[in-house]
């Protein structure tokens, strides 16, 4: 017959609520908050201790400057409301331009011109125009040929020839030695301005054809019908002879056997 072994243990039935003393809460139901500590009351701070003479000083002077700013600030702002009240004024009074509603005013000009500044100049004085009076109108002057190496003067002041004082220009012979009377030339040299023209100048044309020539060198001139120059008598011989500066238009009208004919017009400026 066989023993029995040792008995089993049974487990431990739970306890019931009533004997742990605590009470199941419901299901569902959220846990009760946990209390928090309790904060502490902040002590109330206490008065501060009065000021001292030197810091109630400080507060009267910062005082004092804050009265300043304030009384400047109150004249700016009165500067300029009158500036602005001024500025109102000049407006109104400025005339206006009343235009149909809905009308733009005009304008000129493509959009870059519009909008490009306006160009100013300043006028520059101009001389006034030379004005020439006339002394010798066309005067007709006679030359004999020249023969030989002899020259024949011409003075356009005068309109003497064969006088060399005062002289403008001469006639002579290109080619004196053996001479060649069919080489006839004319020089022109003592003057202030020279030079060959076209037919029937201008005062104002001759005057720019002269002017700034050079007067050292004599300008020679094949002689041939219808030859014409202009010349300005010299400033230095003029002067001396008490005499005007003139302008002077020379034309060789005929070439015969025995004479040259010659057109002379002179002016000296008014």
């Amino acid at each position: 017959m066989t023993a029995p072994g040792p008995a089993e243990p049974k487990p431990a039935a739970p306890a019931s609520p009533s004997a742990t003393g605590l009470t199941p809460a419901p299901v569902g139901t959220p846990p009760a908050p946990t209390a928090l500590p309790a904060v502490p009351t902040p002590r109330a701070a206490s008065p501060a201790p009065p000021k001292s003479g030197a810091a109630a000083t400080g507060a009267y002077m910062l005082a004092i400057v804050a009265l300043v700013l304030a009384v400047a600030a109150g004249a700016g702002s009165a500067y300029a409301w009158k500036t602005a009240r001024d500025l109102k004024d000049q407006i109104a009074a400025a005339p206006t331009q009343t235009l149909p509603l809905g009308t733009a005013p005009a304008t000129s000009g493509t959009p870059s011109e519009q909008a490009s500044p306006i160009a100013t100049t300043t006028p520059t004085a101009t001389a006034p125009p030379v004005v020439y009076v006339a002394d010798l109108n066309r005067a007709a002057v006679s030359v004999a040929r020249p023969t030989g190496c002899a020259v024949k003067y011409v003075d356009v002041d005068t309109a003497n020839v064969g006088t060399e004082a005062g002289h403008e220009f001469y006639l002579a012979l290109k080619q004196c030695n053996p001479p060649d009377a069919n080489d006839l030339v004319i020089y022109v040299d003592r003057t202030s301005g020279r030079s060959a023209s076209a037919p029937n100048p201008t005062t104002e044309a001759c005057a720019s054809l002269v002017a700034g020539t050079a007067a050292g060198t004599p300008l020679m001139l094949d002689v041939a019908a219808g030859l014409t120059f202009c010349l300005l008598t010299n400033a230095t011989d003029a002067a001396a002879q008490s005499l005007p500066q003139r302008l002077a238009i020379v034309q060789v009208v005929s070439i015969g056997p025995e004479n040259v004919q010659l057109a002379v017009s002179t002016y000296h400026r008014g």
